[in-house]
C-alpha cells in the first residue's frame, strides 16, 4: 500500500545581516541597491548590507570598514540603530541597522548582487518596490530617530528649565 508520507521539513536558516541605512543630509535622499533581476526578491530595492557570518558586535570602525571594503564609500556619523528580526519561510533573518551620512553619491556595487543604485527621497522610498523586510528596517530607523530627537528637545527644555 502506498500512503502519502510526511515529507521532512528543511530547517530554517538563521542569518544575520549588516543594514547600513545611508543617507544623503544635503539632498535629504536615501542610498537603495536594485537587486538582481532573478532570485530571491528579484528587482526589488533594498539598503546596502553585508551578510555577517556571526551575530557578533559591531563597532563604528569596523562597519565603516566593512562598507568601504564592499561598496568603496566613505561614511561619516555612524551610528547604531538596533536589531530588528524578520521570518521568511525557510530563513530566520536578524538585521543589525546602522545608519551614516555620506556626501559623493558615488557607490560601487557588484553586478552579479545588484543591478544599480537609486537615491531616494522619504517620499519616493514609500512609494518604491521595496521588501517587507526592508520597510521594518525602514519603519525602525523612522522611530528611532523620532525618540532621540524628542529626547534631545526634552533635554534642552530641561536644561532652560534649571537654568543651563
Amino acid at each position: 500500500m502506498n500512503f502519502p508520507r510526511k515529507t521532512k521539513k528543511t530547517l530554517v536558516q538563521d542569518k544575520t545581516s549588516l543594514v547600513c541605512v545611508l543617507k544623503n543630509p544635503s539632498l535629504d535622499k536615501f542610498c537603495l541597491l536594485q537587486r538582481p533581476k532573478t532570485g530571491l526578491l528579484a528587482n526589488l530595492l533594498e539598503f546596502p548590507s553585508i551578510i555577517m557570518d556571526l551575530k557578533t558586535e559591531l563597532k563604528s570602525k569596523q562597519v565603516k570598514d566593512l562598507l568601504k571594503e564592499a561598496f568603496d564609500i566613505d561614511v561619516a556619523g555612524l551610528a547604531d540603530k538596533g536589531e530588528i528580526f524578520h521570518q521568511f519561510s525557510h530563513i530566520k533573518q536578524t538585521y543589525l541597522i546602522w545608519s551614516g551620512d555620506v556626501v559623493a553619491q558615488e557607490i560601487s556595487i557588484n553586478p552579479g548582487q545588484h543591478q544599480s543604485v537609486q537615491w531616494l527621497t522619504r517620499e519616493e522610498l514609500l512609494e518604491s518596490a521595496i521588501s517587507t523586510a526592508m520597510k521594518k528596517v525602514f519603519q525602525h530607523y523612522s522611530k528611532v530617530n523620532y525618540l532621540i530627537k524628542s529626547m534631545t528637545k526634552i533635554l534642552k527644555w530641561n536644561l532652560v528649565c534649571i537654568g543651563f
